[in-house]
């Protein structure tokens, strides 16, 4: 079975780099770029499409710049033909994009704020295992890992099913198995119905100030994960 691909790409905000992704999106990608009015955000813009292009047309054989990418009846991002499923997500220092083939797939990376030691102000997002997790944990630096890691495994796995924000986060109460992240029926009946059947959840390591995970319908699967630069985008 094919791995989920999971690449990151470290934002860049040099010119030379922002030239190379915006010659590999299209016109809208471009225009949307421009309509940012920080650099970090239109650099996020151009690099994170540029990078999921790049990705595709390894798997596709189709140009970069050709391929046709659209958003599906929930806002999600699509490739437009035949093709893996992809995802994107950046935080901070990191850009990610996952791939998976013949499946849907999900990717959150989170980089680690002083808020995130105090989960009690993020209202109904965490079960209560996740909350106790949190708070059980001795010192602020940890808490506020274990925050990130919690936030990054919720967010890929919503965003992997599609309908996430119509669902009820904390009745999905994710923690630590024996094989990885795994999660009890949710009480809430449209967040069971929407996680019905097999559904695989795993850390990626980035780096002590960033968090990433990656969720994908299916059973187990190895997951590869690869680092790139904006200087590889080229080919």
């Amino acid at each position: 079975m094919t791995p989920v691909l999971v690449a990151r790409l470290r934002l860049d905000t040099d010119p030379s780099a922002l030239a190379v992704a915006a010659a590999l999106v299209d016109d809208a990608e471009r225009a949307r770029a421009a309509r940012f009015v920080r650099d970090a955000d239109r650099a996020r813009h151009l690099l994170g499409r540029a990078l999921a292009r790049v990705l595709l047309a390894r798997r596709t054989g189709v140009a970069p710049a050709s391929l046709r990418l659209v958003a599906d009846a929930d806002g999600k991002p699509a490739l437009d033909g035949p093709g893996p499923a992809f995802n994107l997500s950046h935080s901070g220092d990191w850009i990610a994009c996952a791939l998976a083939e013949d499946t849907p797939v999900g990717v959150d990376v989170q980089e680690t704020a002083p808020s995130m030691a105090r989960p009690d102000d993020f209202g109904r997002v965490f079960g209560p295992r996740e909350r106790a997790r949190i708070d059980d944990l001795p010192d602020e630096a940890t808490r506020i890992a274990a925050f990130a890691r919690a936030w990054a495994r919720k967010e890929a796995l919503l965003k992997a099913v599609g309908i996430g924000l119509q669902l009820k986060l904390d009745a999905i109460d994710i923690v630590d198995g024996d094989a990885g992240p795994r999660w009890d029926v949710p009480a809430d009946a449209r967040s069971a119905a929407a996680l019905a059947g097999a559904w695989t959840l795993r850390d990626v390591a980035v780096d002590t100030r960033h968090a990433c995970a990656v969720a994908w319908r299916g059973g187990p699967r190895n997951v590869e994960a690869i680092e790139l630069d904006a200087a590889s985008l080229r080919g």
